[in-house]
């Protein structure tokens, strides 16, 4: 990977020099169950490990379920942080708590408001991404929990008063929600509702889309997928070109190219009768063909071919 340049065709970050930290919170002592979060994880870890679509290693993942102490998870993404020299990936589902400053804090299963203590701050975090992981060429911090817009405020870039440092992070953040908003859980569902068009994106890939996803590519068709169901809009912030950072192929690009390899012929419904030259009219002219034949009552319509 030479850097981000929106401008080049994006390059998937090499997976022998990323790391990833995937936390979640499926059961609470005093919060309410999150069982979804469970299947998050183990979708989330499929997908990074998948060779078609990114191919990390086993030893490069990280798995933190149902933690209760904040310093192991804390120096879980200290050692990832350390080791990455590519792309850095922390993610985190559960609920998100505030303090009195409006401060995030990553609910552990111990956590409550009166138990802040008990939960990871974000700004820890943060801290260990951007400060530790300073050889890294990529960091991603994705954040599935309530309030998970109130990680926009502090950024995740380096100070504005440290210009050189920045100029070589690439950082990008995605959320759930708004700083003032809460993410949502469907009851019944198999994910929550933001993972899961996350997860969903990843697994079948976008038919109008590059050979390779960037993050902002996957956040815009995961907003668009969440606000046509009306479910709490995402948010995202990237610093010096953090958008353009690409971990996963574009699983449907991928499918058809297959799927073409394995058929010579595709079966196509046969042309009606007196119609040949009809298929061959300019997009204009056809649409007034066929408004015509409706308006005489003579199109009739073709049974579907079945696949």
């Amino acid at each position: 990977m030479t850097g981000f340049d929106a401008s080049a065709r994006l390059e998937l970050s090499d997976p022998s020099g990323s790391r990833a930290v995937l936390i979640g919170v499926s059961d609470y002592r005093h919060l309410d169950p999150l069982p979804a979060v469970d299947n998050n994880l183990s979708s989330l870890l499929t997908l990074l490990k998948d060779p078609e679509l990114w191919g990390l290693a086993d030893e490069h993942c990280t798995v933190l379920s149902n933690p209760y102490v904040v310093d192991d998870v804390l120096e879980a993404v200290h050692l990832a942080a350390t080791e990455a020299s590519e792309a850095l990936v922390v993610y985190f589902a559960g609920h998100g708590l505030l303090d009195d400053r409006s401060d995030l804090y990553l609910a552990l299963r111990d956590s409550d408001d009166r138990r802040l203590h008990r939960a990871v701050r974000y700004d820890d975090v943060r801290r260990e991404m951007v400060s530790t992981a300073r050889r890294c060429r990529a960091k991603i911090m994705i954040l599935d929990c309530c309030y998970s817009g109130r990680a926009m405020l502090g950024g995740m870039g380096a100070p504005v008063d440290v210009a050189d440092q920045a100029r070589i992070d690439g950082t990008y953040l995605m959320t759930a929600s708004a700083e003032t908003k809460i993410a949502l859980a469907p009851p019944g569902e198999r994910y929550t509702a933001f993972s899961g068009a996350l997860i969903d994106t990843l697994t079948e890939g976008l038919a109008d889309g590059p050979g390779v996803l960037g993050m902002e590519t996957l956040y815009w068709h995961i907003r668009s997928e969440l606000e046509a169901k009306r479910y709490p809009v995402p948010q995202q912030r990237a610093r010096n070109d953090g958008k353009d950072i690409a971990i996963a192929r574009n699983r449907w690009g991928r499918s058809v190219r297959k799927e073409s390899s394995r058929t010579s012929t595709v079966s196509r419904p046969p042309i009606p009768d007196g119609h040949a030259t009809t298929m061959h009219l300019p997009p204009a002219a056809l649409v007034r063909e066929i408004e015509a034949l409706r308006a005489a009552k003579q199109l009739v319509r073709q049974p579907p071919i079945a696949s």
